[in-house]
């Protein structure tokens, strides 16, 4: 279920990010800009949309250095943060372990990268809202992490 963020909070996230950080502003508009936001109206935020963006677009598709994405992460972790209520959960996404594990690996390899992307693509689709199931499917998404090293070791 998508949480529908009017224009006026979104301008609201934005002016207090621009308070309390020097480029708070400039990186809330890009994140919001990343998630889908055109600068105007309303933004239908979906969970799946944060993980597409933390799991594949982050790590494939920016042309930056590792601390230039993981800034990238908690730059939009923060908008979402400020908006509060249910978008502010879906942060947990891009401020989690597993995240930056991936984005190592895409930095290690593309081909590793992708595998973990699918993982992580695969926990998402069996999130289920339990929380053993969430744990569970947590361990799954760490193993495929370490299994992806172990190759990536053995390969070389």
């Amino acid at each position: 279920m998508p949480v529908e963020l009017s224009e006026r909070e979104l301008f609201d996230a934005i002016a207090v990010l621009g308070e309390r950080h020097d480029d708070g502003a400039r990186i809330a508009r890009h994140a919001l800009g990343w998630l889908g936001w055109e600068g105007e109206g309303p933004l239908l935020l979906r969970r799946y949309d944060v993980q597409v963006f933390t799991w594949y677009q982050l790590p494939a598709k920016f042309l930056a250095s590792l601390e230039d994405k993981r800034e990238v992460a908690r730059g939009v972790a923060l908008t979402l943060e400020q908006l509060g209520g249910q978008a502010a959960t879906y942060a947990r996404a891009l401020r989690s372990h597993e995240t930056d594990q991936l984005l190592e690996s895409w930095e290690l390899s593309s081909s590793i990268g992708r595998m973990l992307s699918r993982a992580a693509g695969g926990f998402r689709a069996r999130a289920s809202g339990h929380r053993a199931s969430q744990l569970a499917q947590k361990r799954n998404f760490v193993g495929a992490v370490r299994r992806a090293e172990l190759r990536a070791i053995r390969s070389t």
